[in-house]
This record gives structure tokens, C-alpha cells and sequence, in this order.
């Protein structure tokens, strides 16, 4: 039987294809998120598998109400499995040393929730020559010092390397930021004083993408990532 572990909101930067963040919890209905757990349910069987982690990418169209799958993947999505921590307490690497060794990962303890909203950060840029500067050790440790919370991965490339991001994917990833929050108001919040102590702009609506500030996304269609677990007690 798939069970879900949770569902994950992906932004986009307006008016492009690249991830402007992760949220979670998920925004959408619960009735949708058990339609979506229900198509997995059905795929999953329909191809077999019955034991492991699982994350399933699926848009939703809120006006037609139509869920529409992108693609399926027989292991954890690593970069949520923090948020997920964060939130619930769940440990996704417990839980897969669990399947592994033929145990319920449902029976995994459970660590204390530290945020009720948590989010991966990701910042680029669309423009060459307008990459930010990685950050300095003095910024890194006043980012620790008022965010002890925070998870940062400044991913900075030069040469071959950047031109090849703008080439192939439209974009320079240059840094990503986890953090969390009592709320999805109060870690925007967050976000902004923890990225203007990096000197990079918020990954929220209004950021500069090639020169001009976009416009919000539409609402009528969302991206997700749900993820969950089989498991089939197999003969010893």
C-alpha cells in the first residue's frame, strides 16, 4: 500500500521553467493530494513496486481540476527531505535504512517539529554577469548567528561551467537556503532578513529575472512533488 510521507509546493520563477523554492506543507486541498496518492497508488502496483521510497512530480490545474503526472522516481527526493524534518520530524534516511533492512518505516522514531512552514531556497540569476558575489566568512557567520537554523550551499561557478548553466538550462543556480518558520508569513520574513545578510535578493515574486522584475506566477496551475513509501514484508 503507498503511504504518503508528504507534499511538497514547487514555485517557479515567473515566466520561465526554473524552481524558485519548495515549500511545504503543500497549499493544495487534501482532496487533491489523495487523487494524486491515488494515481500513484495505481502506477506503482501497475509496474510493480512494492518496497522503497517513491517521489512523483504532478501539476495541477486549478480550473479544470485536472492533475496531470510528469514523472515518477524510485527513491527519495533528497533536497525535501529536510523540510519534511523540520515540519514532522520525519527522518526520510531512517526510513530508508528501515526498508532496507525489511522494517516498517513507519515504525522510525520521530524527532520534535521545529517550524510550522519550511522551504529550499533557490537563487539564480538569467543574466550573465549578474551573479551575485559568493558569500564572505564574515556574512556566512552572521547568517548563523541570527538563523542557527539555517542550511546554506552557495553553489558559485565560473568559466565552462556558468556558461554552460545559461546555455543548456537559461539560468545560474548560485546558492540554495533552508530555513523555517511558525508560518509561511512569518519565513518570508525570515528569508528576507537571512538573504539580505548574503546580499541575494528573495526568492519571492519581484525578483529581477533578466533586468526586469517579474510578475507572479499564475495560480491556476501548481507544481508538486508528493512523496511516500511502499512496503512488502518479503520472505527472510
Amino acid at each position: 500500500k503507498a503511504e504518503k510521507i508528504g507534499v511538497v509546493d514547487a514555485v517557479m520563477y515567473p515566466g520561465t521553467q526554473a524552481f524558485m523554492r519548495f515549500d511545504y506543507p503543500s497549499q493544495l486541498p487534501n482532496t487533491v493530494q489523495s487523487r494524486a496518492l491515488a494515481i500513484a497508488a495505481k502506477f506503482l502496483a501497475h509496474v510493480g513496486f512494492t518496497h522503497g521510497i517513491f517521489n512523483m512530480e504532478f501539476f495541477h490545474d486549478a480550473v479544470t481540476d485536472r492533475i496531470t503526472v510528469i514523472e515518477f522516481n524510485p527513491r527519495m527526493a533528497s533536497q525535501m527531505a529536510d523540510l519534511y524534518k523540520r515540519v514532522d520530524g520525519v527522518d526520510m534516511y531512517a526510513m530508508s535504512l528501515a526498508l532496507a533492512q525489511d522494517l516498517h518505516p513507519g515504525s522510525c522514531a520521530k524527532t520534535q517539529s521545529t517550524a510550522g512552514a519550511a522551504s529550499s531556497f533557490v537563487y539564480r540569476t538569467f543574466a550573465k554577469g549578474t551573479e551575485p558575489r559568493t558569500p564572505s566568512a564574515e556574512q556566512l557567520a552572521g547568517l548563523a548567528a541570527e538563523f542557527p537554523d539555517a542550511l546554506i550551499l552557495p553553489m558559485p561557478k565560473t568559466g565552462h561551467s556558468l556558461d554552460r548553466d545559461y546555455t543548456w538550462l537559461g539560468s545560474h543556480r548560485y546558492g540554495i537556503l533552508h530555513l523555517g518558520g511558525q508560518n509561511p508569513q512569518q519565513l518570508r520574513s525570515r528569508c528576507e532578513r537571512a538573504s539580505g545578510i548574503l546580499g541575494w535578493p528573495a526568492p519571492y515574486s519581484g525578483v529581477l529575472v533578466s533586468g526586469r522584475a517579474c510578475c507572479p506566477p499564475s495560480a491556476a496551475q501548481s507544481f508538486t512533488k508528493p512523496a511516500g513509501y511502499n512496503f512488502s514484508k518479503r520472505s527472510p
